[in-house]
């Protein structure tokens, strides 16, 4: 009963995601926002979880009720959604949609510390609990472009409301916490959020894999639209998208023997050079033929460095302090990301796909950093 409680969470998750990331930048398009305001609204919200979001954890980790936590979330992220519908220009929006971040973004981290914890707890499979999350974003991915191919973008808001409201649902679904938390007498009597911040080999790592991550800050932003440029429909959009979770996926369900063969840094260093190859072909501007393919890479540029950080994790930080690590891990990811999407609207905007070079050139940078510390090591 855990691991399909702990499935329709992620599934409701990322129904949300797999609506607002591809289509929610069509809609700032058509309300007239210009490439650098679309980017700047899509980036202020992921940077305001730098700081929101690991107090919001570490409330959680203290009060030992996380589901609590994550179903208040929920419910105020379905309210704030609503608000969309009664605003218009760049400050409004803008503004809306980071109080929006400070509700939606800690609900994932705290559902990942819930999942790690309890799979560890009860030997079961992480990867195959967090592929219905997968499953749900492609869902989401293939229904939102059908809607929107039909009814026009606007009509991308009121399933995002809907998508918010069922993640609120499923949230009362999870099992109540068995009892008040007891600090372990292994955790010191530190903040726990500087407990894990005064760790350099885990915050390296983690940062490696958040820039990994950043280098998907141009699909992000700009697939959805550049691909509509060339003509292609929302509902074949949505099944690109669908195509690179469907790799992730796969990943996910072989994640245990995977990720014994590999470990947390050959998964990083796979992650790595997969951008490189995926976003130096993307920049080409390849036919709808070659994308599908390439889009396979996602599997890997996103899947692999998210299952190396959160395995990471997972295997240095004690329990009691999951949830504050993982919101954590968000947060250095939200900071490359955030940064990145910054700069892809004035890059996107000057040089179209030819961005894409740039996010490749984030992978080769993780490369060389690895190749250092191997060097060193010797």
């Amino acid at each position: 009963m855990f691991a399909l409680r702990l499935s329709l969470v992620y599934g409701g998750i990322f129904l949300v995601i797999g609506l607002y990331t591809p289509f929610f930048p069509a809609w700032l398009d058509a309300r007239g926002l210009s490439a650098p305001e679309i980017a700047f609204v899509m980036a202020v919200p992921i940077f305001a979880k730098i700081v929101t979001s690991p107090l919001i954890a570490a409330l959680a980790d203290r009060i030992g009720n996380r589901r609590l936590v994550m179903s208040f979330l929920a419910a105020a992220a379905t309210l704030t959604s609503l608000i969309f519908f009664f605003v218009n220009g760049f400050i409004a929006i803008l503004l809306v949609a980071g109080m929006l971040a400070v509700f939606s973004n800690p609900i994932l981290p705290l559902t990942e510390s819930v999942a790690m914890t309890g799979a560890r707890q009860r030997g079961l499979d992480y990867g195959r609990i967090r592929l219905w999350g997968s499953l749900s974003f492609i869902g989401a991915n293939l229904i939102g472009g059908l809607v929107l191919a039909k009814y026009g973008v606007t009509a991308g808001l009121p399933l995002i409301a809907g998508a918010f409201l069922i993640t609120f649902i499923v949230t009362l679904g999870l099992p109540a916490p068995g009892g008040k938390r007891e600090k372990s007498a292994a955790v010191p009597g530190l903040s726990d959020s500087f407990q894990i911040l005064s760790r350099p080999d885990i915050m390296l790592f983690l940062a490696l894999a958040g820039i990994i991550q950043a280098s998907h800050a141009v699909y992000y932003l700009f697939s959805t639209l550049a691909w509509s440029g060339q003509g292609m429909s929302l509902l074949t959009v949505g099944a690109l998208w669908a195509v690179g979770v469907i790799a992730e996926i796969v990943l996910f369900i072989w994640s245990r023997p995977v990720l014994a063969r590999l470990g947390t840094q050959g998964l990083l260093v796979i992650a790595a050079m997969a951008a490189v190859l995926r976003w130096s072909l993307t920049s080409l501007e390849p036919s709808l033929y070659w994308l599908f393919p390439i889009q396979v890479l996602h599997g890997i540029t996103f899947g692999a460095a998210h299952l190396a950080a959160v395995n990471l994790i997972a295997d240095k930080v004690h329990p009691d302090l999951v949830a504050t690590a993982q919101t954590i891990n968000f947060a250095i990811s939200g900071i490359f990301i955030s940064l990145t999407m910054f700069a892809a609207g004035p890059l996107y905007q000057a040089y179209g796909s030819g961005a894409y070079l740039v996010m490749s050139g984030f992978g080769m940078f993780v490369l060389l950093v690895v190749g250092w510390q191997k060097l060193r090591a010797r």
